[in-house]
C-alpha cells in the first residue's frame, strides 16, 4: 500500500508517496543528502545560492561515490587474485596426491 510521506531537504519540505516497505530507507537517504547539503552551506560560508549549493553538494556526494566504487573494484581485483593464488594451490596439491 502506497503511503505519503515529508522529506525535510535543504531547508524545504517534499511531499512523496512511497511503498511501504521504502518508506524507512528514503527518509534514511534524505536525512543523509540534507546533512550534506548542510556541510557544504557551512564550507561554503553560506555564500552561494541554492542552485550552486546544490551542484556542490552534488560534486561532493559524486566524488563520494566514485571513490567507494574504486574501492570496491580494487577489492574485487584482490578477492579474484586470492581465489586463483588458492585454485592454483589446490591443483598443485591434487596433482602432488595423485
Amino acid at each position: 500500500m502506497d503511503k505519503q510521506i515529508e522529506l525535510y531537504i535543504g531547508g524545504r519540505t517534499y511531499k512523496m508517496t512511497v511503498e511501504q516497505n521504502q518508506e524507512e530507507r528514503l527518509m534514511e537517504v534524505s536525512g543523509y543528502l540534507d546533512k550534506q547539503i548542510d556541510v557544504m552551506r557551512k564550507a561554503t560560508g553560506n555564500s552561494v545560492d541554492r542552485d550552486n549549493l546544490l551542484i556542490l553538494t552534488a560534486m561532493m556526494m559524486t566524488d563520494e561515490l566514485f571513490n567507494l566504487k574504486e574501492k570496491d573494484e580494487k577489492a574485487q581485483k584482490m578477492l579474484d587474485a586470492l581465489h586463483n593464488n588458492i585454485a592454483e594451490r589446490i591443483e598443485g596439491m591434487a596433482r602432488k596426491i595423485s
